[in-house]
């Protein structure tokens, strides 16, 4: 299916890495994804969009091995000041160790998104990229970033919806198998709900960017295909149809008939 084929099962628990011994897993996901010439495009726009200037300080939530924090720093440079939080204790060693191979200046530490270890209003910028989707209280997330955002300071959120995501393939399997893995999320359509949540947390000038991915190079994206199919039959699913679902899938990528879309919701607000 692609030169490592295999699918990851547990993907709705990066509320809980750590918790759940397999945390080389995730971070081997993460590499992966943020490998991919899509994601680090994605990620060049976002930065883009919070209008970056050397000199600012910048939170990077759920920073997992800190490979946009490294990137931000460059941006701020060495008058600014960059953070990284994320709830896991082993993503935070390894960017540590990742940041000081390259010689960038971050601030890292272990936080949760509802409880950040910075003064009131101290930032200029912050930046959740593929978080709020594990988050169980973004309400509570939201609110601690408009506390320690600076007026005028810019947040940038990013999160597939995944009841978006679509397959080539029986349409009523598709459909199930796919379902399957956004509920499987703790918040797998947060992505749709962020302008009210963000209304009602305070901010103005609230902008949704929608940004669909479509892949039909199996060889590079078809791992997603045995991810989905992981989580709909821990899900429960009728393992005939799911494992019909993916012999078709393997076809589909062998006969150069794959085509996978999702939209991401980027998503961009000031506090007044």
């Amino acid at each position: 299916m692609s030169d490592k084929p295999g699918g990851y099962a547990g993907l709705n628990r990066f509320d809980r890495v750590d918790a759940t011994g397999e945390a080389e897993t995730f971070l081997e996901f993460l590499d992966r994804v943020e490998a991919l010439p899509e994601t680090q495009a994605r990620r060049r726009r976002s930065f883009d969009r919070l209008a970056l200037r050397p000199g600012m300080a910048v939170a990077e939530i759920g920073c997992g091995s800190g490979t946009a924090a490294r990137e931000l720093a460059a941006l701020v440079g060495p008058r600014g000041k960059v953070h990284g939080f994320d709830i896991s204790e082993r993503f935070i060693a390894l960017a540590r160790d990742r940041t000081a191979a390259a010689n960038v200046p971050v601030n890292f530490q272990v936080a949760d998104a509802g409880a950040l270890p910075l003064p009131d209003a101290c930032l200029d910028a912050y930046r959740a990229e593929r978080v709020y989707m594990h988050l169980r209280q973004p309400e509570a997330a939201l609110a601690e970033a408009f506390r320690v955002l600076r007026p005028g300071g810019r947040l940038l959120i990013m999160d597939q919806d995944w009841d978006s995501l679509l397959f080539d393939g029986d349409l009523a399997a598709t459909r199930a198998i796919t379902h399957a893995f956004a509920d499987s999320m703790v918040n797998g359509t947060i992505a749709r709900r962020m302008r009210p949540l963000l209304r009602a947390a305070g901010f103005d000038e609230i902008a949704i960017h929608p940004e669909n991915t479509l892949a039909s190079n199996g060889s590079a994206l078809g791992w997603m295909a045995d991810t989905i199919a992981k989580a709909a039959l821990a899900a429960g699913l009728n393992p005939d149809m799911v494992n019909g679902w993916m012999d078709d899938q393997r076809r589909r990528i062998a006969e150069d008939r794959f085509l996978l879309i999702v939209t991401h919701f980027v998503t961009s607000a000031r506090r007044p």
